[in-house]
């Protein structure tokens, strides 16, 4: 949301899915996006973010 710093997880998409739907997003005039990927080893791996997307309603 617009003057957060911190991204927060809004949801998760399983393998072999790429495709992630945000049914519920804030109400705000834009709000932005940005994705990454987790491995499976333990402790697990997470990857870079991607740069984030802005979105407007």
């Amino acid at each position: 949301l617009p003057g957060e710093k911190e991204p927060a997880l809004i949801g998760e998409v399983n393998v072999p899915y790429t495709l992630f739907e945000d049914r519920l997003p804030p109400r705000a005039a834009r709000w932005f996006y940005s994705v990454s990927s987790i491995d499976t080893v333990s402790p697990a791996n997470e990857s870079a973010r991607s740069p984030e997307v802005k979105v407007r309603n």
